[in-house]
């Protein structure tokens, strides 16, 4: 957390982004699915305002992955096609 206030202090999205993007993995590792969303949910507007095409596609997958890990296998699938989608174009 002390990263990201840094970080949005700077004003640097990117570095945001990613660190959001960490935080989210962290909360998905610890079992917290809606932190993790909402983190990665966070850090996936940023990189669309950058535009950062790859970094938007790692985090459709994490996303996809968090909804896998909870059950919500259509949503983890809507995300993963996303990032497909993404990284074909």
């Amino acid at each position: 957390q002390k990263a990201l206030t840094l970080r949005r202090a700077l004003a640097d999205k990117r570095a945001v982004a990613g660190t959001l993007t960490n935080i989210g993995n962290v909360y998905s590792d610890r079992g917290d699915m809606v932190n993790a969303v909402r983190y990665h949910r966070e850090s996936l507007e940023l990189y669309a305002d950058l535009p950062d095409t790859l970094r938007m596609a790692r985090v459709l997958v994490n996303l996809g992955e968090v909804f896998q890990s909870s059950g919500l296998y259509e949503e983890a699938y809507n995300e993963l096609d996303r990032a497909r989608q993404l990284l074909e174009h």
